[in-house]
Formats: structure tokens, C-alpha cells, sequence
């Protein structure tokens, strides 16, 4: 599916989600109408049935909506394969999205699996089809949140001048104190990862600092708990004093472990400068908040796994 603007990548050869499971190796049914009968009909024929979708976006354009193109013929046909999915009459029904940006989801709540991949380029079918086989292990995240519905979401601005309010709560900062489909930094994984503090938040000497000097280090040990092989990314995310007037949540950090084989661990450091537990002040430049911070280590921004206060004198 070719996006346009900026992202739009001319294939030398195919990068569709059909090319790529063939050229696995895998023998693929195709149905590229939009009749839910027909491709429930299709279905039954299958081991794993595979529903794609795309969204068109480009410089100087916005999309009509934030659904993808297909976003009718996918509910329709979540909803009238449901009940035979359940029973094992139909087989698991797995979403493939490639999506310019932010989208609603609401065929995810009731289908078997969904993979969205951005921007992914000429290699977007082989990479799709190396996670729906199990030939890589996933460990992507979301670099938006995928809201309930677009009413969550500040509405498109058709006009020359256009004033934006919100300040610093832009995209998923805005929507954390409301349900969301998918949180900013979600995704998942074949395994299961345990985290634990191997130093907790340490605070630096800040004698003669500049805005640039270590002022937070810490560091988490990282165990994959589960059966697969796979690499995890970390999150750090700071609460900020509540007279700072910062976000409810602030993504300070991330990291991504190496592959971890079952029950290998890895140790992730994260050091904060000065500047990032600051604030900027218009007319001064950046100054330290001071006073209680909560320090969050999490898978994503609504997953967390760790958490302490630190206090800035």
C-alpha cells in the first residue's frame, strides 16, 4: 500500500503483506474485494485468514478521518465472522494495518491479532510476514496512542489561520487520563519480560553543573520469563512537580534490549541530564524543578513495572 508525501517509497519490487508470506514459503488465498460473504467464504479454506487495511495521506492534505480505507469492510467482517471464530468453524482473523499516522481501531476489540506497522518501506511485506509467521519476534511501539474515537482527538482545521490550545499536552500526553485503544508506547511481544531495579534513581552532585550534566541515573534489570526469544524497550517517564505545569506524564528515556534467550537477563542504564528534569521559562531558559518527582519505568505509558519519588532540592 503506497502512502504518499514525504514517506512515498517507489518499489523495485513488490512489498505487499501476499508477496511476503509467499516468498515464506507460504500458500495464500487471495480476495481483493470488499463482499464480507466472499471473504468469509475464503476463509474457510484457511489456516489463518489475514485482513489488511491502509490509509492514503499527503503534503498539504489531510485525511477525511482518522479510520483506515478499508475501515467499513473490516468491521463489517469482524462482526459476521465473530461467532464461528469462537467455535472454531472460521480461523483466527488477524488485522494487518499500514497507517500514516494516528487511526481508530474499532474492529480490534473482537478480532484474533493486529499488527500496524507506519511508514515501513519496500521491505514492509517481508517484515510483515517474518512477525505473522514467528520469524522475528515483534518488539515495535507505538509512537502515538490510538484513540477510542476521533471525537477524543482535535478536530482537522480547514481554515488559513488556525489556533491550537492545547500547549504541552500534544497527542497521547493529552489523552492520559481518558481510555484509549492503545496507549502511547504499547506493543506486544511472543514472550513475557520481568523488570527489577538494579539501582533505583540516584540523584548527581550538582556542584558546578551546567544544563547539560548528569542529574539522574538509574539502571533496571530486564528477564525474559518467557519461552521465546526477544528484545524488550523500556520506557522511562518522569511525573513532574505539580506546580512545574508540565504534562500529567513526560517520556524521559527509552531503550531496547539485545535479544534475550528464556530466562537471560540484561541490565538497562538510563542517566537524566540537568536540562531533563527542567523546566523553561519564557524570557529565562531553562531552570530546574524543584521538588517531588515520580520516576516510572514501564513497557508502555499505561503499563508500568516500576516506580519511586525522587526529591530535587
Amino acid at each position: 500500500y503506497v502512502v504518499g508525501g514525504s514517506g512515498r517509497v517507489f518499489f523495485n519490487s513488490s512489498a505487499s503483506v501476499r508477496s511476503g508470506l509467499e516468498a515464506a514459503g507460504i500458500i495464500v488465498s487471495y480476495y481483493d474485494g470488499d463482499d464480507v460473504a466472499q471473504a468469509a467464504a475464503l476463509m474457510a479454506t484457511a489456516d489463518v485468514a489475514i485482513a489488511c487495511g491502509g490509509a492514503i495521506t499527503q503534503e498539504s492534505w489531510d485525511r477525511p478521518s482518522l479510520k483506515l480505507d478499508q475501515d467499513e469492510f473490516l468491521q463489517s467482517l469482524v462482526r459476521a465472522t465473530t461467532a464461528r471464530r469462537a467455535v472454531g468453524t472460521l480461523p483466527p482473523l488477524v488485522v494487518t494495518a499500514l497507517a500514516p499516522g494516528v487511526i481508530t481501531a474499532d474492529w480490534a476489540e473482537t478480532v484474533d491479532a493486529a499488527v500496524i506497522v507506519f511508514l515501513g518501506g519496500e521491505q514492509t511485506g517481508n517484515a510483515l510476514a517474518d512477525v505473522l509467521i514467528g520469524d522475528i519476534n515483534p518488539s515495535g511501539r507505538l509512537p502515538v496512542t490510538l484513540p477510542m474515537s476521533e471525537d477524543d482527538m482535535v478536530a482537522p482545521c480547514p481554515h488559513q489561520r488556525c489556533e491550537y490550545t492545547e500547549r504541552l499536552n500534544v497527542g497521547w500526553r493529552a489523552l492520559h487520563h481518558q481510555p484509549v485503544r492503545f496507549p502511547f508506547g504499547h506493543g506486544l511481544s511472543f514472550t513475557e519480560f520481568e523488570y527489577a531495579w538494579a539501582q533505583r534513581p540516584q540523584l548527581m552532585n550538582a556542584a558546578n553543573a551546567t544544563i547539560t550534566s548528569d542529574a539522574l541515573n538509574m539502571s533496571v534489570v530486564v528477564t525474559n520469563t518467557g519461552l521465546v526469544a526477544g528484545a524488550e524497550v523500556v520506557q522511562l517517564y518522569l511525573q513532574y512537580p505539580r506546580d512545574a505545569g508540565e504534562p500529567a506524564l513526560v517520556l524521559r528515556g527509552f531503550a531496547k534490549t539485545r535479544q534475550l534467550a528464556p530466562a537471560q537477563r540484561a541490565t538497562v542504564l538510563f542517566t537524566l541530564s540537568q536540562r531533563d528534569i527542567s523546566t523553561w521559562i519564557p524570557g529565562i531558559g531553562w531552570r530546574i524543578a524543584h521538588g517531588d518527582f515520580g520516576v516510572m519505568i514501564g513497557s508502555s505509558s499505561r503499563d508500568e513495572r516500576l516506580s519511586t519519588d525522587v526529591s530535587v532540592d
